[in-house]
C-alpha cells in the first residue's frame, strides 16, 4: 500500500513540474516573441 501511495505521490510530483515548465516554457517564448 504504501509503495502504491508513493507513486501516486511522485507521479503527481512529475505533472506539477511538468506542467510548472509548459506554463513557464510558454510565458517565456511570448516574452522572446515580443
Amino acid at each position: 500500500m504504501r509503495v502504491v501511495v508513493d507513486s501516486k505521490r511522485v507521479n503527481h510530483w512529475l505533472n506539477s513540474i511538468l506542467i510548472t515548465l509548459c506554463v513557464n516554457g510558454n510565458h517565456f517564448r511570448n516574452e522572446l516573441s515580443l
